[in-house]
């Protein structure tokens, strides 16, 4: 549990830096966090997709959002709204639609 919750905290850490860069280092830590296999919770997901978001990758926001179903989790309206915004951000409205 308290290996899960430090993995988290470095997620959110660099998640919350927002920059491409850092949003790279925080899918890091997420792909590093499944492959010991701790679950992730979906806050966890969603502050990555987040981040995407904010920087217009829908690519990435939407593979995170599938990865997030496979692992059982359910996204909830946040983190429904951040792929619609990475997707907008990212001038594609017809993709943010779609969701």
């Amino acid at each position: 549990k308290e290996k899960r919750r430090a993995f988290s905290c470095a997620i959110s850490g660099w998640a919350n830096l927002d920059k491409g860069e850092h949003v790279e280092q925080a899918q890091a830590w997420l792909e590093r966090m499944t492959q010991e296999d701790l679950k992730p919770c979906s806050g966890t997901f969603t502050r990555v997709i987040a981040a995407w978001a904010k920087n217009g990758n829908g690519e990435k926001a939407e593979a995170l959002l599938d990865q997030m179903v496979k692992w059982g989790l359910k996204p909830d309206v946040w983190t429904f709204n951040s792929v619609i915004a990475a997707w907008a951000k990212h001038g594609d409205g017809e993709k943010a639609e779609a969701l």
